[in-house]
């Protein structure tokens, strides 16, 4: 499952690779609550094993808009959305399709916060330490361990 979490229009119409990942999500444009409620409720209906990409804007803190009057989600948001939303047993793995510029990226840090509370541990979260440009194809959510684009963080 793809949740862009941007109003890009860009990334909102960019399904180029996305073929595999199922379901792809658009959070209504609006204001934060509202789409915040609605990546929940998509995250909740996520198959146990089923993988989950998160496409927005970002940086190594936050995830949503570049326009800082937009979305934005920091990683203490996300880490409690997938606590709290994943199924029971959750076991697929989690790309974060955003901006970064360290090792230490958005994925990394949201791995570390839930490590850090005790959430989900066993999960993998995968993310770029680069930019990415907003046409960027999603990869093969089957094939994230051997893309040497992607590092992997495990919680």
């Amino acid at each position: 499952m793809i949740i862009v979490c941007t109003q890009d229009p860009v990334i909102r119409a960019n399904q180029a690779g996305a073929a595999p990942w199922g379901a792809f999500n658009l959070l209504a444009p609006g204001g934060q609550p509202a789409a915040t409620v609605q990546m929940r409720g998509f995250v909740g209906q996520l198959g146990v094993a089923e993988p989950l990409c998160l496409s927005a804007h970002g940086n190594n803190e936050e995830i949503g808009d570049e326009d800082p009057a937009g979305w934005g989600w920091t990683l203490q948001d996300i880490a409690s959305i997938l606590n709290t939303r994943l199924p029971q047993g959750y076991n697929g793995d989690i790309l974060i399709s955003a901006c970064a510029t360290n090792v230490v990226n958005f994925s990394a840090n949201l791995a570390q916060v839930m490590r850090n509370n005790g959430w989900r541990i066993g999960l993998w979260i995968w993310g770029y330490n680069t930019p990415l440009p907003s046409n960027a194809s999603y990869p093969n959510p089957n094939m994230l361990s051997i893309n040497v684009s992607l590092q992997g963080t495990q919680v």
